[in-house]
Formats: structure tokens, sequence, C-alpha cells
């Protein structure tokens, strides 16, 4: 989100497409990236049981196809102060199709540095799975289209349930996108899923507010 001095909170489906349109999408994801970092190394260090936390941030196409990706990754980590181990860096499935081959030794080497990778709005728009024992994925993230359905009156759960069992078979975890309810929440647990993500935990927050809702979760 972006927070714009004239128009207000600006979701990205507002000014993402066009940040591509102008070749600025890479340079916007770099300061997105070590922004994250150092926010979340500044929590690590100043608020109680926060060493545990890690960030998810998304990796663009664009990074993805860049051949000095690992460095530039390794010189913010070093430069923030941040264990590898404390960031998930989430890739769309289209651009792990497109560009997978083409960055296969990366992609290990940022698994090797103990940098944790995850594929976003998994489940939709491609049929083939190999590449996931190809690459070196942690994390299976459920696209929310699956998740809005499930617990409802005559919706079935099985596409939910496959994935979370195909994610345990692959010695992944799994995510639950756009979890909003309790009555999803309730199933998804009874579903072994990992993880969830979405409203009903918190809705967007910038620093200051999320800052104060950790120090209250911590008590």
């Amino acid at each position: 989100r972006w927070q714009h001095p004239e128009h207000g909170l600006l979701l990205p489906a507002r000014f993402l497409s066009i940040a591509e349109e102008m070749g600025l999408i890479s340079t916007m994801s770099w300061w997105i990236l070590e922004k994250a970092c150092t926010q979340l190394y500044i929590w690590q260090n100043e608020l109680p049981n926060a060493e545990i936390m890690w960030v998810s941030v998304n990796l663009s196409a664009k990074q993805l196809s860049e051949p000095n990706l690992v460095a530039r990754i390794r010189t913010i980590l070093t430069k923030v102060g941040l264990a590898p181990q404390s960031l998930k860096l989430e890739i769309t499935e289209h651009a792990l199709i497109e560009y997978g081959d083409a960055t296969m030794q990366a992609l290990n080497q940022l698994h090797e540095l103990g940098v944790q990778l995850c594929i976003d709005d998994f489940g939709i728009g491609y049929s083939s799975l190999s590449y996931l024992q190809r690459f070196p994925i942690d994390i299976l993230k459920i696209d929310r289209s699956f998740i809005s359905q499930i617990g409802e009156p005559g919706k079935r759960n099985e596409v939910v349930q496959t994935i979370i069992g195909l994610a345990q078979t692959l010695g992944m975890r799994a995510v639950a996108e756009g979890t909003e309810t309790q009555m999803q929440a309730d199933v998804l647990r009874l579903l072994s899923c990992d993880f969830g993500q979405g409203w009903l935990f918190s809705k967007a927050l910038d620093p200051a507010d999320l800052e104060e809702m950790l120090q209250v979760k911590a008590y």
C-alpha cells in the first residue's frame, strides 16, 4: 500500500501496473525489500520475544530474472544485519514457470543461504506441478479464492485439503491466504493447515500500528 500525500491510501492495483510500464517496478521492489528487512531487524531487537519473527516480501518477476539476484539479497541482509532465516521471498507461479529454468541456480543459492521461498497464490492458472519437485520451495500459499468457499453450506473443502496434503507430502508448509472468518480458521485447523493469513487476524497496518499490536500480543 502507498500512503499518497494527496490521494490518501492507494492499494497496489492503483499503481503497480503504472510502475511496471514506467520501468520502476524493480527499483521499487528492491527498496521495499530493504525497508522490510530493516524494520524487522529493529523489531527483533526492540520488542519482547520478537526474535522468532520473520517477514515475507514479494519478489517481482523482474527481480527474479536479474543475474545479480542472490548478490543483491545477500548485500541487503548483511547491510541490515538480518539473519537469512528471517526472510521469506514470495514468488508467483507465473514468474517461477517463466523464469524458473534460467534462475534455478539462484533459487538454490538463496535456499542454501537460509532464505525461504514461497509460492504465492498457489492453485490458480497452471496445471503443471513438476516445478514443485525441481525447485527448493518451502511454503505453498493457497489462493484466497479457495479459502473463501470453505466451511460454507454446500461448498466442498477437497481442493484445500488436497493442497495441504500435497505440501505435507513434499515437506512444505501451507499458508491459507484470505482467512477472514472464524469458521474458515476452524476448518483450516481441522485440515492441519500450518498458517492462516487474512483479515481475521488483522487488516493491513502501518509500522506504528503493527508495533503496537505486537507489543500487546507479547504480553
